[in-house]
Order: structure tokens, then sequence, then C-alpha cells
């Protein structure tokens, strides 16, 4: 092709890649003993398709549909020009020509399957203690830094095409310089430079060096924590924060007029200076904006730490958003400049936080939008989430439906319990403690939700509220369906029927172990988390007009941790008895 224009063949081969991308992303087709029946079963399993194949799945669905629009696109293009040249003589040398290099091509891909499959055995094998690795042996924690190392990168460069320099390790491996020698590995592009240093075979040091058109940026807790990943050999991690960095530099280089990347930073900025000016003291994080942390890929907004998360010292758990840019198929135009609101004190309402911008504030219309990407991905009921994602664009309430209206979807109880609970002739029960938790309510549609899009920082405060309210809600129904604990007696004493109404409230029904009264309990949760109970007790004792009326007591959200919110209920009723 003229003008260094890609081959068919070429585009063919990058289509291909595109859609194996595409079903690794979605956990199909991955490396198994058994692959064909792995992704066969994957591909028929409705918990794994239908809850994560959907706009908020864990990809971009719309970002994918663009990048094959594309790629089809000039795939067409290219076979139209060589339509064009059927008469010209050179053109059947030209095919074959191809065909030889496609052949090629072939088999040097096979030749590097093979060699990653060497590379991930040796490394399962070394890993597993089936080679012992003794810690003098220089030579050999040399050689299995490289298979890790090496494992991570070329995933990297097939997929975002990343540059890596690997020179002085790849000599220390072939034995051409001291096993002990202070080496260098270089990770970059065209928005970041990772620099890793390894001594005697160990990662000894990392630096995160972040370029931008006004200047180059290095912040040292980043370092600190890049460092504490490289050393621990948490790669996966390393991974997910330069995957995060490529994906952003990606979508600036499709826009090389546009510094699209400042309304982040000018967000994340925003977010970070609540924190710096108000802080937060709540331990669960239910207030606010959360916590605004700055991490290697962005800054995350830690929106909610359970009870059992909060009282586990040990533990950094909790859910957040990690803010990034996300293609979408919608012309947006993002805010370039800080829009947060001053002055702030301490009674203007979170929702005042940001103010409206004016034309002169935003770039031009792209396609393209905040993202908010959940950490870990959260299981949400499907009514819910349609109304969370008209309420950020309002444009889908009158779009046409999508999978996300029309798949019969998953029963959000069964993604909520997983195998914890025991599903039996259709029904949902588990055993905690000395209640047995039956679950008759109706099957509501869930799906998994990994990520949200948006356009301007005053939707943030409403979607945290939204999440927290389905994050509290799961937390309550996990603590009875989440986890068996056994019963102190050989059987439950106590048999509990559970009815949901995702995500605002929970409804239980129980025979009082102390009374052998039928009891009720409504726990209602408002948006932000809020939680509230009624308890109707049903006595055929005679007790006074106020102990006799139903009465509403608040549950905290940071309920006693390991104890199911209703056996917290039930120990407050027996004291005001």
């Amino acid at each position: 092709m003229e003008g260094g224009k890609a081959t068919a063949q070429e585009l063919l081969d990058h289509l291909r890649r595109l859609v194996s991308d595409t079903s690794g992303d979605l956990g199909f087709g991955r490396h198994t003993s058994k692959p064909a029946a792995a992704t066969k079963s994957s591909l028929l399993d409705p918990a794994t398709s239908e809850s994560l194949c959907h706009t908020h799945g864990s990809i971009n669905v719309e970002e994918r549909h663009l990048a094959f629009k594309e790629q089809v696109s000039r795939l067409r293009e290219a076979v139209q020009k060589y339509k064009q040249w059927e008469r010209e003589p050179l053109l059947h040398q030209y095919r074959m020509h191809l065909r030889d290099q496609a052949t090629l091509a072939k088999n040097m891909k096979h030749a590097q399957d093979s060699i990653a499959a060497c590379q991930v055995a040796a490394r399962d094998y070394m890993m597993s203690g089936g080679s012992k690795i003794d810690s003098s042996d220089v030579r050999r924690q040399v050689i299995m830094q490289s298979i890790l190392i090496g494992s991570f990168v070329q995933r990297l460069t097939a997929r975002y095409g990343l540059y890596c320099d690997t020179q002085e390790l790849d000599a220390l491996v072939r034995g051409e310089r001291p096993a002990t020698s202070s080496i260098q590995v270089t990770l970059y592009w065209n928005t970041f430079v990772v620099d890793l240093t390894l001594v005697a075979g160990e990662t000894t040091d990392a630096k995160l060096l972040i370029v931008t058109p006004t200047g180059e940026s290095r912040d040292p807790d980043l370092d600190r924590d890049l460092t504490a990943c490289a050393k621990n050999g948490d790669y996966e991690t390393l991974h997910m924060v330069l995957e995060s960095l490529c994906r952003l530099d990606m979508i600036s280089q499709k826009y090389p007029g546009v510094d699209i990347q400042s309304s982040l930073r000018c967000l994340q900025r925003d977010l970070l200076e609540i924190v710096a000016r108000h802080g937060t003291t709540d331990p669960t994080c239910l207030v606010g904006f959360g916590r605004p942390v700055k991490r290697c890929e962005g800054v995350a907004v830690v929106f909610y730490k359970s009870p059992q998360q909060v009282a586990d010292e040990t533990s950094n758990a909790s859910l957040s958003i990690l803010l990034t840019l996300e293609q979408t198929l919608t012309q947006t135009s993002l805010p370039h400049t800080s829009l947060l609101s001053s002055p702030i004190d301490a009674n203007t309402p979170y929702t005042d936080y940001f103010t409206i911008p004016t034309p002169s504030h935003l770039l031009a219309p792209l396609p393209v939008q905040f993202g908010a990407v959940i950490q870990p991905s959260m299981p949400m009921a499907v009514s819910a989430l349609r109304r969370l994602r008209c309420q950020l664009d309002p444009s889908r309430s009158s779009a046409p439906q999508d999978a996300l209206d029309t798949q019969g979807g998953v029963p959000l109880h069964h993604l909520l319990a997983g195998s914890s609970g025991s599903p039996q002739d259709g029904e949902l029960s588990c055993s905690v403690g000395g209640y047995r938790f039956l679950f008759s309510g109706d099957h509501v549609r869930g799906v998994s939700v990994s990520r949200l899009c948006f356009s301007h920082p005053h939707q943030i405060y409403p979607m945290l509220q939204t999440l927290r309210q389905h994050a509290v809600y799961n937390n309550l129904f996990n603590s009875c369906f989440g986890a068996s604990v056994p019963s102190p007696s050989p059987s439950p004493s106590t048999v509990v029927e559970v009815v949901a109404h995702p995500p605002s409230s929970l409804s239980l029904m129980f025979v009082h172990p102390d009374t052998r009264n039928l009891t009720s309990i409504q726990v209602e949760i408002a948006e932000g988390g809020v939680i509230a109970a009624t308890l109707f007790p049903h006595r055929s004792r005679s007790y006074s007009d106020d102990a006799a009326a139903p009465h509403k007591e608040p549950i905290n959200a940071t309920t006693e941790p390991s104890v199911p919110v209703q056996e917290a209920t039930l120990s407050s009723e027996r004291s005001t008895e």
C-alpha cells in the first residue's frame, strides 16, 4: 500500500487482536488446562455473560464499539483499493507476498505463544516451591524477575504499544554482567515514565514520572507505593496501574490538539482540595465526598467501608471509585478549569460544592466523558442502575433500549450470596449463628457494575449517595446470606424469612425466641446509606400502649461487625422488655 499505510492483512491481524483482547477482558478464552471447554462454559454461564456484558461492565463497551467500527472501516477501504487494482499485472505477486508474510507472522505468533506459555509454566513452578530458590542463588533470582517483568510487559506492549528498555536486564540474564549489578528497567509512553531499579535480582526502587504539556511531575508518596508493589512482587497491581495510564494516554493521542487530560487533573485537584480543607472523620466514609486519596493511576474516592472493614485495622479494603476518562458515543464538553465553589464552609450543601460552568470553561465537544471505575465491582439491581444512569445522562431516558433493558439478567440475591448461600429448590438459605435465614423475595435482576460515566463534577455527590445506598444494602444482605457461621446448637433455633426490595429496604419476619410471638422488622435504607429500622412486635401479652406500639430506632451503619443487623435489633428489643 502506498504512503506506508497498513495492508489488509495487518488490519485483519489488528482486528483479530481486538477480538482476542475483548474476549480476555471478559474472562473468555483465557489460558486453562482445557481452554475450549472453559471458553464454552463461560459463554453459556449467565452469571458470567449477562452480569458482565453491558454498558457498565468491566470493559468500556462504547469504546470497543468505536474501535471495531474504525478497524472494519479501514479494512473495507483497503479491500476496495485492492479491487481497483484487479487489472494490475503485479497485483498477483503482491498477493502472494502478503500470503507469505501472513504465514510467517502466524508462525512467529505461535513461537511467541509457546515462549510465553513456557515462561508462565516456569514462573508457576518456581513460585509454587517446586524449585527451591536459595536467596544466595542470585542468578536464579534474576531469571525469576526477568520472567515476572516480561510477562506483564508483553501484554502492555502488544495492546498499547508501551515502550520497554530491558537491555540491562537481558544482559544480566545472559551472564554478560555480574549478577549482583544494579540495573534499570524503563517503561515509558507519551505521558509517563516508570523506572525500576533491580539489585541482585530484587526490585529495590520504583519511580513514576508524569509528563504534561506544562512540565513534569513526580510525587514521592506515589513512588513509595509503587516501590512497595514491586518489592512485594505484586506485578499484577503494577500492570493495572500502567494499563490505566496507557488508556488515558491513548485517549489523549486521539485528540492531539486538545489537552483532554487537563479536565481530569482539575477535577482531581478539586477533590483533593475538598479533603484538605474539611477532611473526613467518619470511618465508614459515608459523609460528603468520602475520602479522596492519590494513587499512581490517579485520584480515587473511598466512599464506603463496611463495619467489618473498619474493625479490621490490618486491612485497607473498601469501596472506591477511580476517576479517569472514558471514550463514549456521546459528544460532551468537559470543563478545563476548576469549578470548586468559593467560599465553602460547614453550612454549604454538598450539592453546591461545584458551580455550573460557562461556555468559556468548557472544551470543544468530544466523545469523551469522566469515568468512575468502581473498585471492586459492585452488584446492583438493574432498576437502580437504570435510574442512576438516567440521572448522570438524561439523554439515556429517551434512548432506545439496550442490553441492560432487554436481557434476562441474573437474580441479584444470587450475585450477592455467590457460593456462600445454599440454594435448595430455587430458594436461598443460610445459617448464621443461631439463626437460619430464608430468602422469599422477588427475583430482582442484578448486574455487576464496574464503571460509570458522568460529565460534570456536581454529579459526583449524587452518584456517591446512590452507590452508598446500594453498598449498605449489599452489606446488610450479606450479613444474612454472605457466609455460614456455625450455630452453637445442633440446629438453628430461629428461622428468619427475608423479603428484599433492593436497594431501599429489607423486611424480616420471625418467631421471637423469648416471647414465641410473631415479630417483623422493616429496615429502610435511604440514599447515602442512612439506615432506619421499625420493629413490629406482635405480642399476645398485655403491655402498655407505649410498649405495644411499633417503635422506630435508627441502626447505625457501623453495626457491630460479623453480627447480622437482625440479631442486633433483637438484642435491642430484649433490652427494652
